[in-house]
């Protein structure tokens, strides 16, 4: 009995963890630069889970520190928001199309990594 009470309060621990991820895709039409690396044309698997958001596009993965934020108001399109760089653009915004969310690249960039 304490064994299925036990399994029982880990899933109900585990399922709002499931639930806080965010999976959109995004389409980049020119180089962009993110935690010290350049996302090339193409588009982009992001998944978003608590501080983080992970770009995959093949075999490349880069994990940056972001935000979700609530907007007042539903993007019509996918789109971004960069800073010109030298040479590159740095990508400091994704507006998820359809929805009221923005995923927002802030500080602490200097914690974002390459995953493996």
């Amino acid at each position: 009995m304490r064994a299925i009470l036990a399994v029982t309060l880990c899933l109900l621990i585990a399922v709002p963890v499931f639930a806080a991820v965010e999976k959109h895709k995004v389409t980049i039409t020119q180089p962009y630069a993110l935690a010290g690396k350049v996302l090339q044309p193409g588009t982009y698997k992001v998944v978003i889970e608590g501080d983080q958001a992970k770009l995959m596009k093949g075999k490349q993965n880069v994990i940056a520190t972001a935000k979700v934020e609530k907007t007042n108001r539903k993007y019509s399109y996918t789109g971004l928001l960069s800073k010109s760089g030298d040479p590159t653009p740095k990508l400091e915004a994704i507006l998820i199309g359809g929805t009221d969310l923005r995923v927002v690249f802030g500080k602490g960039q200097g914690e974002q990594k390459q995953a493996k």
